[in-house]
């Protein structure tokens, strides 16, 4: 028997991959008895029967055994469950493996760190990539893990003051974390303005969060591709979470960076679709001017809310730049900024043709405005009719009901 030295963590950013060598595990029990496992599996065109066996804290012996694809099946005939994940070996001294799981663990990305001796496993410096640790946690090991429903799954994700919040729309589920900033129903109403019928758009998402606008877009717009930018560490690892979860890794891809990088950004877009410019552009961007609203935020929270790392200025600049002529720029913002909305646009050939207003209630003053720019465009404004969120009685107007996916309730 070999004897395993390991500890395993959770991957906060997933590394360059492209030109590491993937094996494709496809992994079913016999036993899943943590300390005494007996488990069958196939390694790209490999089959093995395995059996590892815990003989102290992070220590493991293993056992392997060549089987052939016809013991494989007939072993595995009687299995209900499976572990399905790529691995990618990305370090070779000590032994560092990504994990990247598929299916009903979709969402989990798993490094493991195998050592010659528990004295250099202690020594080991985790890398900024890594997150919590997880070794003998129910997502640590497959033995566990395999015994999880999907929700128990997804609860073990979680990391301190996350929740994850049920879309209510094909499945969709968002992370977030209530220390940092958490999306409204303006980030919900700006994904369903997105006027995008041509299955050949290329979507860029700006200050994207968590990640909810590019997913909710998923699943209720066409597209040929959406890209998500983030900037901060904290919001960019939750957004890659949530690409992930939502088996959305094929349709949603993310770039952590500042949307006035655009030579960065315009590389990546040719690098992936073969042309640097986009047809739309969504952005929930800052509401506050630097000096203005609360003071003593967290970090994370306070760029998120002010114009801190993103002015309106940085955001006409970036999407002029990167939209094709007549391409479109959604936006959402406060109906105080108006002038600024409109006048700082046609500096940057970004004209408004489109703007709806948001009221809470129909009486009330408007609290968010959705605007369409259209890149060159002519200079005929419509102006929609508003959009009021709740009746009187504090119920969800139908036409809230129906943006949310929801049975209307009234009327």
């Amino acid at each position: 028997m070999n004897l395993e030295i390991e500890k395993k963590y959770l991957v906060k950013k997933i590394p360059n991959l492209d030109n590491v060598s993937k094996i494709e595990y496809e992994r079913y029990f016999i036993s899943n008895d943590p300390k005494n496992q007996i488990r069958v599996q196939r390694k790209s065109d490999t089959y093995e029967i395995e059996k590892k066996i815990e003989i102290g804290i992070n220590e493991y012996k293993k056992e392997k055994k060549k089987i052939s694809k016809e013991e494989f099946f007939k072993l595995t005939s009687s299995c209900k469950d499976v572990i399905k994940r790529d691995s990618y070996l990305i370090c070779e001294n000590p032994t560092i493996t990504i994990k990247i799981y598929h299916g009903k663990y979709e969402g989990l990305v798993r490094a493991e760190v195998e050592a010659s001796s528990i004295k250099e496993l202690e020594s080991f410096k985790i890398p900024n990539l890594f997150g919590r640790e997880i070794t003998n946690s129910n997502i640590g090991m497959d033995a566990k893990l395999i015994k999880l429903s999907r929700d128990e799954f997804l609860k073990e994700l979680l990391n301190e003051n996350e929740r994850i919040d049920d879309l209510e729309l094909d499945n969709l589920r968002i992370v977030q974390n209530k220390e940092y900033f958490c999306f409204g129903m303006d980030s919900i109403l700006l994904a369903n303005f997105v006027d995008s019928i041509n299955s050949k758009n290329i979507i860029i998402d700006f200050c994207s969060g968590s990640g909810v606008i590019p997913v909710v877009i998923s699943a209720k717009k066409k597209y040929r591709g959406i890209v998500a930018v983030e900037l901060q560490d904290e919001m960019y690892e939750l957004l890659s979470k949530n690409i992930m979860i939502n088996g959305l890794s094929d349709k949603i891809s993310s770039i952590q960076s500042d949307i006035k990088d655009i030579k960065y950004i315009k590389n990546i877009i040719l690098e992936k679709y073969g042309r640097d410019n986009v047809d739309i552009i969504v952005c929930n961007p800052p509401y506050k001017k630097i000096g203005t609203g609360v003071q003593n935020e967290n970090k994370v929270k306070y760029i998120a809310r002010h114009e801190e790392m993103c002015t309106l200025e940085d955001v006409f600049l970036s999407s002029s730049k990167l939209l094709k002529s007549k391409g479109k720029l959604y936006l959402v913002h406060k109906p105080d900024r108006l002038v600024d909305l409109l006048e700082i646009a046609r500096k940057y050939f970004l004209e408004p043709k489109k703007i709806r207003f948001v009221h809470p209630k129909l009486k009330s003053r408007a609290s968010i405005v959705l605007i369409e720019y259209v890149k060159n465009g002519g200079s005929e404004l419509i102006v929609d009719k508003p959009l009021i969120e709740y009746f009187d009685d504090g119920n969800y107007t139908d036409e809230i009901y129906s943006i949310y996916s929801k049975e209307e309730k009234n009327g």
